[in-house]
């Protein structure tokens, strides 16, 4: 139980955008998983890939692409506030002290 909770508690801290691109990961692996068992029973055909193997891996790229978004886009963000705060308190003519 403790890895679980572990894990829901890194969940639940990622961006929203991140955590919308893992859910479609996870949808795009399962996907996957599901069509190359489906392949798997033809085995003459090694060297074609079927169209919903190829729709799963687009599906997979396509979270892996979300989450980076929505990493970059909160970093940004992060970023673009704290200049914000420290402007605001800093008196004039002062150059802020960056946070660490």
């Amino acid at each position: 139980m403790l890895v679980l909770e572990r894990v829901r508690t890194e969940v639940v801290s990622l961006p929203t955008l991140a955590r919308v691109g893992l859910v479609i990961l996870v949808i795009g692996g399962l996907a996957d998983v599901a069509a190359h068992l489906e392949a798997a029973g033809h085995a003459d055909d090694l060297h074609e890939h079927t169209t919903s193997e190829l729709t799963a891996h687009l599906i997979g790229f396509v979270g892996m692409v979300v989450i980076l978004l929505g990493v970059v886009l909160d970093g940004v963000r992060r970023t673009y506030r704290g200049r914000r705060d420290n402007r605001s308190i800093a008196p004039t003519g002062a150059h802020p002290t960056p946070r660490t």
